[in-house]
């Protein structure tokens, strides 16, 4: 460790010799010795010490003071005063240079080392509290410190251009006076509670600037503690995530807008399919007035029979009825509730859409679910929209491979590692080239003519299942099928 520099200025030539020679004794490196003001200052720029030892009473037109006046305003070194003189008008003007201590005249070896290591100690703390004090005066986050009630006592240079108040308006005001009346009371509680019991608080604010304008903050807020343990302020630390919040509704709208268009797109794909699925029963309904028009007409009318057929054809109404109502909730494209979901009852409403398409085209359809599956958190409506693009994916790949038949099979399991489940979705088709697999994500990629797909099926599918805390991967062997797994 390197000895501490120490540059004397006493102008009794005895004196500064006994000074150095104890300063030796004690480990530091005398850089000078200066018996002047004007010396004092020269050899301060020439030698650049830790500490100036400073007698104030100097021969010449320039005393200590006005000597340690100077080399302050020039370096930053701390000025240990040495004087035999204690009146108080010396002492004030001696105050005005923030010295870090003063010796008096006559002094012991114990005392001038005792001196000189509180202003080293002294000097050094300070010099990491003022760079502590920059790194939070020009912090690219907004800092904010409170007393325990909660009142403002300091708000740094981006508190101030962000919101707009000065710290001289904010200082003295609670927080609340920020406020945009898009956070819960309940939130402000529980961000209290969190606080007041010592520990730390994130999470995010809509707040307001002194202009109106409303912006977001992340925040992390924490308690600060005495030596025993009491808290004594709260700090916060606020980064702004307006932009980000901005870019984040962007591209949920665009989301929306991309899963009405897969949306419309699938109806468009489906609409042969939905016609005979709704025509099945409607011939039926047809038949059954028909024939009963026939009994009247024949006057061969047997009750029974006809309430009978008229149940029947209730059932058949009933089913067109689910088929339409299906339809409309899942064309809504502002349909983004999250809420607990059976994923059963979601395939069962795919089947609702695609059952009759599958059996025209001759693909089996089979579905295995664990005992106990859990519940999971979601959207009903865009988990729906996973399972038809992939029943639509597999059923164009099986018709691919040039013969009809095939098979799809679903199998919902337990996530024994955790709370989930997961869906593996394989079909018979014809499988995808290995060079495709990690494209298969991407939007507006696709390996089917043109004219046969937008190439936003998979990457819509990837969004919502993402958006769902989840995961999907694909594997698959061209010419014996592909297989998706989802997690939830």
């Amino acid at each position: 460790m390197q000895k501490p520099k120490i540059l004397i200025v006493e102008d009794e030539n005895l004196l500064a010799k006994d000074i150095h020679h104890i300063l030796n004794n004690l480990g530091y490196n005398v850089s000078a010795i200066a018996s002047s003001g004007e010396e004092a200052i020269q050899k301060a720029s020439d030698t650049h010490p830790d500490l100036v030892l400073m007698d104030i009473k100097l021969k010449g037109d320039m005393d200590g003071i006005e000597a340690a006046k100077k080399i302050i305003g020039r370096i930053n070194i701390p000025v240990v005063y040495l004087t035999a003189h204690s009146d108080d008008t010396t002492l004030q003007r001696a105050k005005l240079t923030g010295p870090f201590g003063y010796i008096l005249k006559p002094f012991d070896k114990k005392d001038l080392q005792i001196g000189i290591e509180m202003a080293l100690y002294k000097h050094e703390t300070e010099l990491q509290l003022r760079k502590l004090s920059r790194a939070i005066e020009f912090n690219p986050c907004t800092v904010v410190i409170t007393d325990t009630k909660g009142n403002i006592e300091y708000t740094n240079t981006k508190f101030n251009q962000l919101t707009g108040y000065s710290s001289k308006e904010a200082i003295g005001k609670n927080p609340r006076f920020l406020k945009s009346g898009k956070t819960s009371p309940e939130e402000y509680e529980r961000l209290w509670r969190t606080i007041t019991s010592g520990k730390e608080w994130r999470g995010e604010f809509c707040n307001k600037k002194k202009n109106g304008e409303h912006y977001w903050e992340s925040a992390s807020i924490s308690p600060v503690k005495n030596t025993e343990g009491v808290i004594t302020h709260f700090v916060a630390v606020k980064e702004d995530i307006t932009e980000s919040k901005r870019l984040e509704k962007e591209k949920q709208d665009m989301e929306i807008k991309m899963l009405v268009s897969s949306k419309l797109a699938t109806l468009g794909k489906m609409a042969a399919g939905i016609a005979h699925e709704i025509n099945q029963p409607l011939t039926y309904i047809s038949s059954s007035i028909q024939s009963i028009r026939e009994d009247f007409e024949m006057d061969d009318v047997d009750k029974e029979s006809i309430v009978k057929t008229l149940e029947k054809s209730y059932r058949q109404v009933e089913r067109i009825n689910q088929i339409i109502q299906h339809l409309r909730t899942f064309g809504r494209a502002d349909d983004l509730e999250m809420k607990n979901v059976i994923i059963k009852k979601v395939l069962d409403n795919t089947l609702l859409l695609l059952g009759e398409k599958m059996r025209l085209t001759n693909i089996d359809f089979v579905c295995k679910e664990d005992a106990g599956v859990p519940l999971i958190r979601g959207n009903e409506n865009q988990l729906e929209q996973v399972f038809i693009n992939l029943m639509q994916n597999s059923i164009y790949s099986i018709e691919e491979k040039g013969y009809k038949g095939g098979r799809i099979n679903v199998e919902i399991k337990n996530m024994n590692e955790k709370s989930g489940i997961q869906i593996d979705f394989s079909d018979t088709g014809k499988g995808i080239r290995p060079e495709h697999l990690e494209n298969i994500f991407d939007p507006f990629f696709t390996t089917k003519p043109v004219g046969k797909g937008t190439g936003l099926g998979l990457s819509i599918i990837y969004s919502i299942i993402q958006s769902h805390g989840g995961e999907i991967t694909c594997k698959s062997e061209v010419g014996k099928g592909t297989t998706f797994v989802i997690s939830l």
